[in-house]
C-alpha cells in the first residue's frame, strides 16, 4: 500500500513539474494543449490533451532533455500505478 501512495505522490509532483516546464519553456505547445494546469482550473480537456501528448511521445519533438525525462517518467509511473492498483485489488479479493 505504501508503494502505491509513494508512486502516486511522485506522479503528482512529476506532473506538476511537467506542466510548469511546458508552460515556461514551450509556450506554443502549452497553448495548443489548452493551457493545462495542475489545479484543473482550465477544465478537463487540457489535461486530456496533455495525457494524449505525453502518451504519443509528443515531447520528443521539442528536444528538451528535462522534459523528455519527465515525460518518460510520467508514462512509467502511470504504468506502475495501474499495476500496483491491480495487485492491491487482487490481494483484497
Amino acid at each position: 500500500m505504501y508503494w502505491l501512495i509513494t508512486t502516486l505522490l511522485v506522479s503528482i509532483a512529476n506532473g506538476a513539474w511537467l506542466i510548469n516546464r511546458i508552460e515556461q519553456a514551450h509556450q506554443t505547445v502549452w497553448q495548443k494543449l489548452g493551457k493545462p494546469s495542475v489545479s484543473l482550473s482550465t477544465g478537463v480537456r487540457p489535461r486530456i490533451a496533455l495525457i494524449n501528448y505525453i502518451w504519443s511521445l509528443g515531447f520528443k519533438k521539442l528536444k528538451d532533455p528535462s522534459l523528455s525525462l519527465s515525460g518518460y517518467t510520467a508514462i512509467t509511473l502511470e504504468i506502475l500505478l495501474i499495476l500496483q492498483f491491480l495487485v492491491l485489488a487482487i490481494a483484497i479479493l
